[in-house]
This record gives C-alpha cells, sequence and structure tokens, in this order.
C-alpha cells in the first residue's frame, strides 16, 4: 500500500491539479466532477477514473490502493501511469503472430527450398552440358552441309520473326551457337557467324551476353528494361548496318505504320543487339536457348514441308 501523501500542496501551489478548468473552458476530466477543493479522491472517483484512462487494467489500482484509502490525485496519477505502462510492456510480451505472419513465414521458408532446389538443378545441368557440347560440335560439323539450315529453322519457328533483312543475312549465316548456363546461375551467350558478302552488316560474328546476377525469376509484369529488378547484365553489339538494310528497314517500317499491323514477335538479329531486359527480349532469348538449340531438326522439317506445298 502507498502511503498517502494527502497532507501536503500539489506543486503548483493549490490543493489539486483541476483547481482550474481546462483551456477549452470546460470542466476537467469529460464533464466530471472536478476534484477541485480537496486533496483526495476515494475509491468510486478511483474507479471511474482508471477505466477511463486505462480500461479494464484500471482495476488493478485495487490491489495496490485499499478499498477505504483516500489518496491526493497527484500520487493517484503515478500510480495509474505506472500500471498502464506495466499493461502495455505485458501486452507486447504475450503478443503472438498473427495468421498472416505465420503463413509469410512458411512461404519464406518455402521460396528458400526452392532456390536451393534451383541452384542444385543448375549444377546438374551443367555437369551434363558438359557432357553435350562435343556433341553439339560434332552436330555442327554435319549441319554446315547444309544450305541455309539456320535460316529455314529460324523460318519455320512459330515464335521468331524473320524480316526482310535478317532473310538476306541469314544467308550468309555460316554458324549459329549457345553456351548455355555458364555459371550457377543460368547464364548464357548466343553467338551468329558470317561468312563474307553480307550485303547488310559488314561484321563477321555478332555475340549477346545475358549475365543473370541472381536466380531467374519470371518475366510477367515487368518493365521495358528490368535489368536491375531482375537483376541482369547484357552485353551486346553494335551492328553496322549497310544504307541497303537501313533502307529495307525504313520500307519495312513504313508498310507496318500503313497497315496499322505491328508484328508483336522479335526478330534474332533485333535480340541479338538488344541490350535490355525486357520481357519480350527475355522471352525470345529462352526461345533460341531452349527450343532452337535444342532442336532445330523440327522446324528445319516443318519449313521444308511447307515450302514443298507452297510450291
Amino acid at each position: 500500500m502507498i502511503p498517502s501523501v494527502s497532507g501536503r500542496k500539489s506543486f503548483s501551489g493549490r490543493n489539486s491539479f483541476s483547481a482550474r478548468k481546462s483551456s477549452s473552458g470546460r470542466k476537467s476530466f469529460s464533464g466530471r466532477k472536478s476534484f477541485s477543493g480537496r486533496k483526495s479522491i476515494n475509491k468510486v472517483e478511483r474507479e471511474e477514473f482508471s477505466r477511463e484512462v486505462i480500461g479494464t487494467a484500471g482495476e488493478a489500482s485495487d490491489s495496490v490502493i485499499g478499498d477505504d484509502d483516500d489518496i491526493d490525485f497527484a500520487s493517484f496519477l503515478i500510480i495509474i501511469a505506472r500500471l498502464k505502462r506495466n499493461a502495455e510492456q505485458g501486452e507486447k510480451r504475450s503478443r503472438r503472430p498473427s495468421l498472416m505472419e505465420e503463413l509469410e513465414g512458411s512461404q519464406a521458408a518455402i521460396d528458400a527450398v526452392d532456390r536451393d532446389c534451383c541452384r542444385e538443378l543448375i549444377r546438374v545441368q551443367r555437369r551434363f552440358d558438359s557432357q553435350k557440347r562435343p556433341l553439339y560440335e560434332a552436330r555442327a560439323l554435319l549441319l554446315r552441309r547444309i544450305p541455309n539450315f539456320w535460316l529455314q529453322v529460324f523460318t519455320g519457328h512459330p515464335l521468331v520473326l524473320v524480316t526482310e533483312v535478317e532473310f538476306r543475312a541469314f544467308q550468309y549465316l555460316a554458324d549459329f551457337t549457345i553456351d548455355d548456363n555458364i555459371d550457377d546461375l543460368g547464364s548464357y551467350s548466343v553467338s551468329l557467324a558470317f561468312s563474307s558478302g553480307n550485303p547488310m552488316f559488314p561484321e563477321r560474328e555478332l555475340l549477346k551476353k545475358v549475365k543473370f546476377n541472381k536466380l531467374e525469376q519470371p518475366y510477367d509484369d515487368v518493365d521495358d528494361d528490368a535489368s536491375e529488378s531482375l537483376g541482369v547484365t547484357i552485353e551486346a553489339r553494335t551492328v553496322s548496318w549497310t544504307k541497303e538494310a537501313l533502307s529495307l528497314m525504313k520500307s519495312s517500317s513504313s508498310e507496318q505504320s500503313d497497315s496499322g499491323d505491328g508484328d508483336e514477335l522479335m526478330g534474332v538479329l533485333a535480340w541479338m543487339t538488344d541490350k535490355n531486359a525486357s520481357s519480350e527480349s527475355m522471352e525470345m532469348g529462352d526461345v533460341l536457348r531452349r527450343d532452337v538449340w535444342t532442336g532445330p531438326l523440327n522446324y528445319f522439317v516443318l519449313q521444308s514441308e511447307k515450302s514443298m506445298n507452297s510450291s
């Protein structure tokens, strides 16, 4: 029990803290009777005030102050402040995570396992890629014996756009190579080798490297340049287009504008020179590395059948 200090005046020289009205002209404590004019507060008044200030926690004041004790208002405020602080601290200690917080924690653990799985899958893929490399080299020697093989493949693929400029350039395409999964994050590079005499540009080789700085993510709903959000670094060489190539590009652009028919597909040369990590560009890279490169014969045969039927 805390002894009463009602025998002395308050710090302001008045008998209570409520001897004056509030700044708004109303009596203090929301219309209740002011404690002005006397030095103590009884049990009924204590209960009313403590419930208003700290709710049911105010009932704990009975364990500190006896039923019949009258104490001055300043001491009572100190007791109420301590009870309120103790109640808030107890609430924080007893608070359990919400259902949503538990679900978020569970999902974070699942995502962590998925990332570990991706890393392990890439390590396994790289081991088998090294075994396939001599097989790809042997396949390349055979494909070079087929005129315009890669031109037919690109033309036959439903997701690859072959423009007039690309059609003319790919007649000089000698080799198409992809070096896949060159690190544990799934980075890759693509190269095009051309023979001499290409009327579209003088470069004999075009090379593009796509380096992932973190595990690959879905490309849906990304900005036109999502290099930072996806953690991608892209290196691509600039092409020195000839006047003939530029004239064909301008003509093709004018035809599309007049018809209002802008093709959503992306060409191989457009992708090879694109340094942005847009969703369209990233998806085109996946088509080349996981579809065209791994199974080109399917699209070569498909285009050959189309050519035979049209003739």
